[in-house]
């Protein structure tokens, strides 16, 4: 190997690490060689160092660690996204939540948020770089209301569920990807407004999700119409689940769960 390649540091180390078992694909023989090539530029040699603390080499390491964004690439990390698609797919939760953040998004940020983990899920993954980093969540219906303040802050998340006394902090990815958003109604203080974002063909639909008290405690009845008389006047309604009509809703509620309109991830 060193009479046809020449002196490549790490080269007979990575191979040893192979196992034995061939590359998937001949071609990815050469996505190592550039990986272990000396060269000055500092990206290339952390994807070097990374690759030499890998305590296996395969294909999807390999291809991986070529397509990872720099600032992913670390040693620590090299063994949660061991393929082409979980790089792309990491990648791209990166960039998406850099776009959210006011910001930019560290390695630091990216050891925190995976740190001790053997494997990525990556729901679980993108929703605490979201509560770490989104601060400027994508705009919503009642942004420039004067009667609501937008909950933009993902960061804020957790401790207004805490003041609340809500499960606000669940809802960060659903905010994020601006499939949810979040309002304080400033005539009526303690209370979240909670709307969601439905396509109808080409068209785009917000309906209410609900109006959660301080709590979850019960509204006060008349606050809750005049939240939802505010909310009418930008077309916004409460969007239910319906049933057959000999059955009474209370029937309905026993026979059929209300999971919601389809808000599955």
């Amino acid at each position: 190997l060193r009479k046809c390649l020449g002196g490549i540091p790490g080269l007979a180390t990575a191979l040893g690490k192979m196992e034995g078992e061939p590359f998937e694909d001949p071609g990815h023989y050469e996505v190592l060689l550039n990986l272990l090539q000396p060269g000055s530029d500092p990206v290339k040699r952390k994807r070097a160092l990374a690759l030499r603390h890998a305590s296996s080499v395969n294909s999807g390491l390999v291809c991986g660690l070529a397509r990872l964004d720099a600032a992913l690439v670390h040693p620590e990390l090299a063994h949660l996204f061991d393929s082409e698609a979980s790089a792309d797919t990491a990648n791209g939760i990166l960039r998406y939540v850099q776009g959210l953040s006011s910001t930019p998004i560290t390695q630091e940020d990216i050891l925190v948020v995976s740190s001790d983990l053997t494997e990525v899920v990556f729901r679980d993954w993108a929703e605490k770089l979201v509560a770490r980093k989104a601060d400027r969540l994508p705009a919503g219906p009642l942004d420039d209301h004067p009667s609501f303040v937008a909950l933009k802050d993902a960061t804020a998340f957790a401790s207004i569920g805490k003041e609340y006394r809500n499960c606000l902090a669940d809802h960060v990815l659903r905010a994020a990807v601006g499939r949810a958003a979040f309002y304080v109604a400033k005539e009526f203080p303690g209370n979240i407004v909670e709307l969601q974002r439905y396509h109808h063909g080409r068209r785009e639909l917000w309906a209410l999700q609900g109006v959660h008290a301080r709590g979850n405690r019960r509204m006060v009845p008349k606050d809750r119409q005049d939240i939802e008389a505010l909310l009418r006047l930008r077309g916004i309604t409460e969007m239910a689940l319906g049933h057959d009509r000999r059955l009474t809703p209370e029937l309905a509620s026993v026979l059929v769960l209300n999971t919601g309109y389809g808000d599955i991830f």
